[in-house]
């Protein structure tokens, strides 16, 4: 009746003493009762505030007596930095976020997921996937396949047909497959698009898949989304929309997409007056890689940068990325003749507070790089807009691509206080792609002068690095390199495989010891008079 009536505001403490009293009432005969059952679905449809009856009912302890399975997760905690809410209190946030989503008022914040979860034919469907996303937490073993067991338990008990059972079960046991996807993966690849909407298989689980994961993330930490996350789930939901609209027996063909990219390049930079000659020679033996990752647009505007800039070195142009709003900022450095690349501009944008989310290398020969890093500031925006700011990030850029590694300044980031409480140990796990490289990720703690430190290791062992994927969750990251021996070849000895994996967790370990005892030692001076 709240939900369905908006005169009703609230409940008088009479009635709350009396849901209270009868709550011994709700047993297995009463969970079992179909005519319960068609309440609980007709609160699921109504049109009122859903989240608000579903957080009354859990204060009242309704809800997990009616779902003993919700009641397992009531009050339990999560014991990291990348979720700020008990289990039972991020579940009805996420079930708000979806109600959300449909209103004209989160339009503008969410265009396309508004769009996608205003049209799905049976939104308690989504409400169904999004109490039970997370409900097998805590019980050992995959939360995700644990879940998907109760969702269809529950559907099949609440009347749903077998089309619907099945939805919902797939929706929890893939609710972290998109943004795993989206940020861990290389979505300009379009083999990977093309493997994501295989597995999606139709239009109507990638909408729902969507809704879900948006409602998700922008429910377990307030900091977690961000443009630049924002952008990736929509590059993600658009291109694997088009992949299933054009037919999974019609995948993009890698070729013509990278002739494509590449004759829109020339044809914008000879509108400029620059000759197809002198484009080949800046790009020289770069791989195809760079034209099917990167958009003409922005091939053109780098290219152009060399060439005005002329013998400069390192070249340096900074810009913000994103069609609409910016996302990130791109920094685009060309070098020639200078080592060691990789770590120092990670050093010299970790100095600055800077937040690298994406990086791509390249080798045009000759002993040259081109060097795309995606970048955010410390309130998580892009900076390009800030000329003082640009300025900075050059001059710092310019001044440490110039000096030796050994006289780098070190990280000057003390570890917080949340991340030192929580430290865990580093895993690294390395494997070969299907495109000739290897895939080296790494997850340990966050800590600043991470990227700089892992550079110097892949350089000591003669690694290239071509890309690297940068996914920070809480007080720790998830960061997948895609490297090749020095003769571009990916890693085959396993003896060698684990020898790096050994270094990096012992060397980040050991790292992430000294930091906090120099905190504690810090921390345990006297004050002076």
């Amino acid at each position: 009746l709240l939900g369905e009536d908006p005169e009703i505001l609230d409940l008088r403490s009479t009635t709350i003493r009396q849901i209270l009293g009868n709550q011994w009432r709700i047993d297995a005969e009463f969970r079992n009762d179909p005519r319960n059952h068609a309440l609980f679905v007709r609160l699921l449809e109504c049109k009122g505030n859903l989240s608000n009856q579903l957080q009354r009912m859990t204060r009242y302890g309704i809800l997990g007596s009616y779902l003993p399975e919700f009641g397992r997760i009531v009050g339990q905690m999560q014991h990291d930095l990348f979720h700020v809410y008990p289990v039972d209190a991020h579940t009805i946030q996420v079930v708000r976020n979806m109600r959300r989503l449909a209103n004209q008022s989160e339009a503008e914040r969410f265009p396309i997921a508004s769009h996608v979860c205003k049209n799905l034919p049976k939104p308690e469907l989504l409400y169904i996937a999004g109490l039970y996303h997370d409900i097998a937490k805590g019980r050992g073993g995959d939360h995700s396949q644990l879940g998907a067991t109760d969702a269809a338990l529950f559907a099949r008990r609440h009347d749903f047909n077998e089309q619907e059972v099945r939805l919902v079960t797939w929706l929890v046991e893939h609710h972290l497959l998109m943004s795993a996807t989206s940020q861990r993966e290389d979505i300009d690849d379009p083999d990977v698009i093309h493997r994501f909407a295989r597995l999606m298989g139709d239009q109507i689980h990638l909408d729902y898949l969507f809704s879900l994961t948006v409602a998700d993330m922008n429910a377990t930490n307030p900091t977690l989304w961000n443009q630049w996350k924002g952008a990736l789930m929509r590059q993600l939901y658009l291109a694997t929309r088009d992949a299933l609209a054009r037919g999974l027996e019609n995948p993009v063909n890698r070729l013509e997409w990278i002739e494509s990219s590449r004759t829109e390049a020339l044809e914008l930079l000879a509108a400029e007056g620059i000759s197809e000659a002198r484009c080949r020679a800046i790009w020289g033996e770069i791989g195809d890689d760079f034209f099917l990752k990167e958009k003409a647009s922005a091939i053109s505007r780098c290219t152009r940068q060399v060439w005005e800039q002329g013998d400069r070195n390192p070249i340096i142009y900074l810009e913000n990325a994103g069609v609409e709003d910016a996302t990130a900022t791109r920094v685009f450095v060309y070098t020639s003749g200078i080592d060691n690349v990789f770590s120092k501009i990670a050093a010299a944008l970790d100095l600055l507070n800077l937040n690298v989310v994406d990086a791509r290398l390249y080798a045009p020969g000759e002993g040259r790089t081109l060097n795309l890093f995606y970048a955010l500031d410390d309130h998580g925006q892009a900076f390009a807009d800030n000329t003082q700011r640009v300025r900075q990030v050059t001059r710092a850029l310019r001044d440490i691509l110039t000096q030796p590694m050994e006289t780098l300044p070190k990280p000057n980031r003390r570890v917080s206080r949340q991340l030192k409480q929580l430290t865990t140990g580093t895993a690294a796990f390395i494997n070969n792609d299907e495109h000739g490289q290897t895939r080296i990720m790494v997850l340990t703690p966050d800590r600043p002068g991470l990227l700089a430190h892992l550079g110097r290791i892949f350089l000591e062992c003669r690694l290239t690095v071509h890309s690297a994927k940068i996914a920070t969750l809480g007080e720790r990251v998830e960061d997948s390199f895609y490297v090749t021996r020095a003769d571009g070849l990916p890693l085959c000895d396993q003896d060698l495989c684990e020898q790096l994996r050994t270094r990096i967790c012992a060397e980040l370990d050991q790292r992430n010891r000294e930091e906090i005892a120099a905190t504690d030692a810090l921390r345990e001076m006297p004050l002076r008079a």
